[in-house]
């Protein structure tokens, strides 16, 4: 799988580095996020954000492991 990476600058100019790949539901020049990834970077459905690519360098510092815990999102019954 071919992965990129972007940067995606939100209106508040924070910006979030994200990688992505192609998915055959979304179409060419366009990117979805799922409801964490909105939710971390204060998104909404209609917010525009500007995106532009990124390339990492032997220099940048970044993160190469890391240990999540997961836990189960359910909806509230009626």
């Amino acid at each position: 799988m071919y992965f990129r990476h972007v940067e995606v600058l939100t209106p508040g100019t924070a910006y979030f580095l994200f990688s992505i790949a192609k998915h055959p539901g979304i179409a060419a020049g366009e990117i979805a996020f799922s409801k964490p990834q909105r939710n971390w970077t204060g998104m909404t459905l209609d917010t525009t954000v500007s995106v532009s690519p990124h390339y990492f360098t032997a220099s940048d510092r970044i993160v190469t492991g890391i240990t999540l815990l997961i836990d189960f999102q359910t909806r509230k019954q009626a």
